[in-house]
């Protein structure tokens, strides 16, 4: 097995890489490097943040890695959408505060978003789980759906946000542009979510889109602008 290392310049995190050895030559060759950074279709994957957002994000999804749901799950939440998507840094340690001001922050926000979804699959599976419980105990009205939860109404609406929005707030906040003034090809490279995540995103939601009830978030006026992701994911589902 080869060990890579990267030093990053500006955040003095080092990144450790593991390949094969029949690949580690090749890649060697067949990769240019210029300050650290690899100039490749894949430069966006091999990007590391400081290890204080690492932490950070860990810490804010450890709640949701347990088996039941309670206040530290809406603690996170609640950090998420204060940090993660109104970009509120007050309150935070010094560390924190100067490592996310370190990076750019789409940057940041590429990198919360894998732990966004752990935690609102978490959230939907959860949910599901108590309806179906709720189901078997209520004889009367066995079909009808629970009401959704505050921390799942939250964790929702972060991902809508993360998913819809966030590229074109980023962007405007750095360059003072939409994504419409960008050049295509550029476009694709710098504001969009890498192959990867959206793997995650389709593995960890695809298995429990029976659990999203789509009338709940077409009447929550906070949801309503995520139903059509939830609506295509629907359709591939059946597709499978």
């Amino acid at each position: 097995m080869h060990v890579r290392y990267l030093q990053h310049q500006h955040q003095g995190t080092v990144q450790l890489l593991l390949m094969p050895l029949s690949s580690a030559e090749k890649a060697r060759k067949d990769r240019k490097w210029s300050n650290g950074r690899m100039l490749d279709d894949d430069e966006n994957e091999c990007e590391s943040v400081p290890l204080p957002i690492q932490t950070f994000l860990w810490r804010q999804t450890n709640p949701f890695l347990g088996q039941k749901i309670g206040k530290l799950h809406e603690a996170s939440c609640v950090t998420f959408e204060r940090v993660v998507v109104q970009n509120i840094l007050h309150g935070l340690s010094p560390s924190l505060s100067d490592a996310i001001q370190s990076v750019s922050r789409w940057r940041f926000v590429k990198a919360a978003f894998p732990h966004i979804l752990q935690c609102c699959a978490s959230l939907i599976a959860e949910e599901g789980e108590c309806a179906a419980v709720a189901a078997l105990d209520d004889d009367e009205s066995p079909a009808t759906p629970m009401p959704m939860g505050q921390s799942l109404q939250k964790i929702l609406y972060i991902l809508h946000w993360l998913l819809l929005d966030s590229a074109n707030e980023c962007n405007e906040t750095e360059s003072g542009k939409s994504i419409a003034d960008i050049d295509p090809q550029a476009q694709i490279r710098q504001t969009a979510f890498s192959i990867s995540s959206i793997q995650l995103f389709v593995y960890l939601l695809a298995p429990l889109i029976q659990y999203v009830h789509e009338d709940e978030i077409a009447s929550n006026i906070r949801l309503e602008s995520g139903l059509k992701i939830w609506q295509a994911l629907r359709q591939v589902s059946r597709s499978i």
